[in-house]
């Protein structure tokens, strides 16, 4: 697990990188001067803020991080509306944008006896000596990461903060009755969808584990 310094040093990173993507995705729509990639730079972006927010949970930077991210989903929603849609997968519609996810606070933490690991960056034991990076940091833009080779697993818990930042869910179920209570009863399910949500007045942040 990074220690609370590396977190934070990270959440910057991703925070400064994704602010600078997402502004000259801005800047070039202000110009005129939009191009085919900039859907993808503006969603990659609010992924990484997405991340930020995960990393950053816990420290004086969390709610900055919150309302750029905020900012930025509104930004996508009028730019590039198109992209804004529920998935819809297997007769259930679900919540995938990376601005939505952020708002659920919850997060997977998996117990394990780890046998076997290896450094993401050198492939050597990460307590071996000879290993010298540290998890969480990028080096020549990889970020190193512990890969577990060998382990036995014991179960899976749902936890407020994760050991591992991102561990969280990638996508959130909406039950066809709750769509049919906001779309009314003639709602068909498989229809495209358009997400209005960055539209409107951020609600808050949810902290499950607190209810």
């Amino acid at each position: 697990m990074a220690s609370a310094r590396l977190r934070h040093e990270h959440g910057l990173t991703l925070l400064r990188d994704a602010v600078n993507a997402a502004n000259g995705v801005v800047r070039r729509s202000l110009a005129g001067t939009l191009n085919e990639d900039d859907a993808g730079t503006l969603a990659n972006a609010l992924e990484k803020l997405r991340s930020a927010t995960n990393w950053l949970e816990g420290s004086n930077n969390f709610e900055s991080a919150h309302q750029v991210l905020d900012h930025f989903g509104r930004v996508r929603r009028l730019l590039f509306a198109d992209d804004c849609a529920l998935a819809y997968a297997e007769g259930v519609y679900q919540h995938t944008c990376p601005v939505a996810l952020a708002h659920n606070r919850v997060g997977l933490s998996i117990g394990a006896i780890i046998e076997e690991s290896e450094c993401s960056i050198c492939g050597l034991d990460p307590d071996d000596e000879e290993c010298f990076h540290v998890t969480g940091r990028y080096y020549d833009n990889q970020q190193c990461v512990v890969v577990v080779t060998k382990a036995s697993m014991d179960h899976v818990a749902i936890v407020e903060r994760p050991d591992f930042p991102d561990a969280r869910l990638a996508a959130v179920p909406m039950s066809t009755a709750a769509m049919r209570e906001v779309l009314g009863d003639k709602h068909q399910p498989g229809v495209r969808l358009t997400c209005d949500r960055c539209l409107s007045k951020c609600s808050g942040i949810v902290w499950p584990m607190r209810l």
